[in-house]
């Protein structure tokens, strides 16, 4: 081995071009620069095998710059390597994919720091079911032979500046406070490796929860986590990049790398408030600081942080017996919202609304009936409690607190059950806001077409608008409830659990229904032949040739001066019956062929992913608005740009997204008492711009 070692000679990374044509007719040749990342990446040449870091960013830059240079695939195939060097070979892959196509190939091995290059790739495939992939982690081992350089007699003496200088000297042991040192290290490069991976694969905090386990994935897994985009191997992908059918990615899911460390240094931000001034002492104190460096490395979310700290609170407090003279803490309206909730079951939503120091607060009365709550919300108005409790409800009705408290709770309520709602439509319809209930015109604009070279002391000419509008307008929908008295004897809180979030389901569905009513309605002929936005006949089913029809109508759509609008498919809009065939036609990673002996088409599928696919049911069944019927189409299908590109509206009055509840009157009489609220949505839809989607009628 010594002699290995000193003979052995660090070899140069491999990069060469392959001249590629593809077997489908009328696809030029492709130039593909496949460089090669084997092994251990280290930052300087392996001499027993492996990959330099800075070797591979050199062949990458020089691949990028090079103009006959097509493409660029990464073949990879290595367990990972070191910190040192991992993260700027992928900033150069970034950089790089930002002047052509960057692909990576994984055969069998492309674990930890491979992975995390391999990432920031347009597309990753691996080669075989068998092929593993991932390990989204960082480790650094600290040995400690201390016990061992005792029992032999040996001490080790570090003399040092500081605590932490030597840490990690061999027979020395390892302190507690290196420790934590030592496992800062690993939190601090993990966030980077973290952040890399999240936004090379557009991956959301949930998804990226699941796979950033550490564990290593069988391909199969890795591509049902979203850490890959197909299975095949080095042939078949050589094949897709020179016939163009791998669709590159769209910009990063927020943004870019910076946008996404901007937002870790909020999340920190979040930790630091969230265990600021918290007054606690001894093992509460300490596992307070265990709970804030779990979160620090990600193990725990702000809402689990927040709630295993407000259960730190409680711990460290004495119990006090319940509503003694009235709860001191209880100070404002929203302690008596926060109840509300609690009493109600909804815990998780009043301490996400009003936070842990609220709800500690206000725990005395988690466990009150609704009278005693009523009781301290005549307190908190300053007035005399009265004796019986009949006449604590009317008081409490009558007064300020209650009713505040009611409908801070019930608004509450309402918008997280609004938001939790589906809602297909914001996928694919462009939101705007009014200041009435008017009818707003909106201009499709026509100016003047594209832009003139200004000649020397030339003057710049004038832009016109066409006077190609379109409108909308908001109505108001509304529905009452009330809270009476026999609810408040009852104790009954199911207000909260059950007839607000019905409330706020019912006002989802309404904006649901006059969507795909005014869809269906096709008013003043949107979806038409002489609006070039209706597909139609037997090339019209939704399949592959009438998505690739349908895709061709959006990109050539012009402007009324013949200037391209260059629009992209982003939604395919479907009725349930069609969900299925739209699934197998966005997903597959491959199509069927004919089973001729000739053929020789590919099998790749040029629509993988190439809109996003909303579902809504209505389309298909048809739907009721007011006393008007729309009949749906189980084979119609749709087509959108952008939602920018407005070709359905819904407006919002003031921008107010989400229903508003408040009360408005108290319903006093012999066999009445009663708080009624009411909640109404003012919200209205139009189809906009016609060249911005395609509507396909089906065989």
């Amino acid at each position: 081995m010594s002699r290995h070692l000193a003979e052995a000679q660090p070899q140069p990374i491999q990069a060469h071009t392959i001249k590629h044509r593809s077997g489908q007719a009328g696809t030029a040749e492709k130039n593909i620069r496949v460089i090669e990342l084997v092994g251990t990446l280290m930052k300087s040449r392996p001499s027993l095998g492996g990959t330099s870091t800075v070797d591979a960013r050199r062949q990458i830059r020089l691949a990028a710059n090079d103009n006959s240079v097509d493409a660029i695939l990464l073949h990879i195939d290595s367990p990972g390597g070191t910190v040192a060097g991992t993260d700027d070979l992928a900033k150069e892959v970034q950089a790089a994919a930002k002047k052509k196509p960057v692909f990576a190939q994984i055969e069998d091995l492309g674990a930890s720091a491979a992975y995390w290059i391999a990432s920031q790739a347009d597309k990753v495939f691996a080669n075989s079911p068998t092929a593993l992939v991932g390990s989204i982690g960082t480790l650094l081992v600290v040995y400690d032979f201390s016990q061992q350089a005792e029992k032999e007699g040996i001490r080790t003496l570090v003399f040092a500046t500081g605590d932490l200088k030597g840490a990690g000297v061999a027979g020395s042991k390892v302190t507690d406070q290196q420790a934590d040192y030592f496992q800062g290290l690993v939190n601090d490069a993990q966030r980077q490796f973290d952040l890399a991976v999240q936004a090379g694969r557009r991956l959301n905090e949930s998804q990226f929860a699941k796979a950033k386990t550490g564990a290593v994935f069988a391909a199969d897994e890795a591509l049902r986590l979203g850490l890959l985009d197909g299975i095949q191997n080095l042939d078949a992908t050589l094949e897709r990049i020179a016939s163009g059918s791998l669709q590159r990615r769209g910009p990063r899911m927020t943004n870019d790398l910076d946008t996404i460390r901007a937002e870790e240094r909020q999340r920190l931000a979040a930790i630091d408030n969230a265990t600021r001034n918290l007054h606690l002492d001894g093992p509460f104190a300490e596992r307070a600081e265990e709970l804030r460096q779990q979160a620090i490395a990600g193990d725990l979310t702000i809402e689990q942080l927040q709630a295993g700290l407000l259960d730190l609170i409680r711990q460290s407090r004495p119990a006090a017996p319940l509503l003694t003279g009235g709860a001191k803490w209880i100070s404002s309206t929203d302690h008596l919202a926060a109840a509300l909730l609690a009493k109600a079951g909804l815990e998780r939503l009043a301490e996400k609304a009003f936070g842990p120091h609220v709800m500690e607060q206000s725990r005395p009365l988690h466990a009150a009936s609704l009278v005693d709550i009523c009781r301290e919300a005549i307190r908190l108005d300053g007035r005399e409690i009265p004796r019986t409790r009949n006449q604590i409800i009317s008081a409490a009705f009558s007064g300020g607190s209650i009713p505040t408290a009611l409908g801070t709770a019930s608004d509450k309520v309402l918008v997280a059950a609004y938001l939790q709602a589906p809602a297909a439509w914001r996928s694919f319809a462009a939101v705007r806001s009014t200041s009435n209930f008017k009818t707003h015109n909106a201009i499709r604009p026509t100016f003047g077409g594209n832009l003139s070279e200004l000649p020397e002391g030339g003057g710049i000419d004038h832009g016109t608008l066409g006077e190609d509008v379109y409108t909308y307008s908001v109505s108001t929908y509304a529905k009452q409830y009330k809270i009476d008295r026999r609810a408040i004897i009852n104790d009954d809180a199911s207000i909260f659990s059950d007839v607000i979030p019905g409330l706020a389901r019912a006002a989802a569905r309404t904006l649901n229904d006059l969507v795909a009513f005014k869809i269906l309605e096709n008013a003043n002929s949107f979806w038409s032949n002489g609006n070039n936005n209706f597909l139609t006949g037997g090339g019209s089913a939704l399949g592959s040739a009438g998505l690739s029809a349908a895709i061709q109508m959006l990109r050539d759509m012009t402007d009324a001066e013949g200037n391209y609008l260059d629009l992209e498919p982003r939604v395919l809009l479907v009725p349930s019956d069609l969900e299925e065939t739209a699934r197998a036609l966005l997903n597959s990673d491959f199509v069927e062929r004919s089973q001729a002996p000739n053929d020789r088409e590919p099998t790749g599928n040029v629509h993988r992913n190439i809109a996003e696919l909303v579902v809504e049911p209505r389309l298909g069944n048809g739907v009721t608005f007011g006393d008007v019927t729309q009949v749906g189409s189980t084979t119609a299908w749709y087509l959108f740009s952008d939602p920018s590109n407005a070709a359905v509206i819904v407006a919002f009055l003031n921008g107010q997204q989400t229903p508003i509840i408040e009360p408005f009157g108290l319903r006093d009489d012999p066999d009445h008492l009663a708080l009624q609220f009411r909640v109404y949505h003012d919200f209205g839809v139009a189809l906009g711009d016609n060249r911005a989607a395609i509507k396909a009628a089906g065989a």
